[in-house]
């Protein structure tokens, strides 16, 4: 059995809207513990776990409707445009930073307080 085209629009809003949460989280936590830690290399897995689950999803949906929806309905299906998704309120106050571009990349500093 598989999911319908709906169910599968709907939890994959759901694994997005989730997967952006889990991303502020994960920022949370490598900002307030050594990076690279155990603790910190996990919380960053949590986000690759999910990307795994939503790029076989998308993989699925995609082989499921193939013959029935336009390509790009499918890859919105896991992907969906960040408007659609479910925005959590943020509890916890981010540290103050400076952030320039070098020409290469963002060079990013504890702002003083």
């Amino acid at each position: 059995m598989t999911l319908d085209f709906d169910s599968h629009s709907r939890l994959g809003v759901e694994l997005a809207s989730i997967r952006d949460r889990l991303v502020s989280l994960s920022v949370l936590i490598s900002n307030n513990y050594t990076a690279g830690s155990r603790l910190e290399l996990t919380a960053r897995r949590m986000t690759e776990k999910l990307d795994e689950v939503r790029s076989q999803l998308d993989n699925e949906v995609v082989r499921e409707f193939e013959n029935s929806l336009p390509i790009n309905t499918l890859l919105s299906a896991y992907y969906p445009d960040p408007e659609d998704r479910v925005v959590w309120e943020q509890w916890w106050q981010d540290p103050p930073v400076n952030a320039t571009w070098d020409g290469t990349k963002w060079r990013i500093t504890e702002a003083s307080a």
